[in-house]
């Protein structure tokens, strides 16, 4: 992958990150255009988790270019951590698209909030 294209996909995921921290699952859904999950879906995904969630593990980003799209588009799997710092097994899987140089951040698709 160009550092260029991590680096607007790691930017993309940080936003992310702070919007699920914040448990603004509206503000999610409006930048994933509620594509496949609504608000109301992610908000249950982890609320059913029994520890308390914050943020992602970074370790664990998972980064699967799909070949042959126009314009770049990455299959991702991101762990979240638990309050006290812990991995958890609760998993975020989105599909990550370019959107073009003169935009500084990703579109976003969240595929599913799973346990893996």
């Amino acid at each position: 992958m160009h550092p260029n294209h991590f680096r607007k996909l790691e930017k993309t995921l940080a936003a992310l990150e702070y919007l699920f921290v914040a448990k603004d699952f509206h503000a999610i859904e409006q930048i994933t255009v509620g594509i496949r999950l609504s608000a109301d879906e992610i908000r249950t995904a982890m609320a059913e988790y029994p520890d308390e969630l914050e943020g992602f593990n970074w370790n664990s980003l998972d980064v699967v270019e799909v070949e042959s799209s126009e314009p770049n588009l990455w299959a991702v799997d991101i762990r979240f951590k638990t309050k006290l710092g812990a991995d958890s097994d609760l998993t975020l899987s989105l599909h990550v698209q370019d959107r073009g140089a003169e935009f500084e951040f990703c579109s976003l698709e969240i595929l599913n909030i799973h346990v893996l």
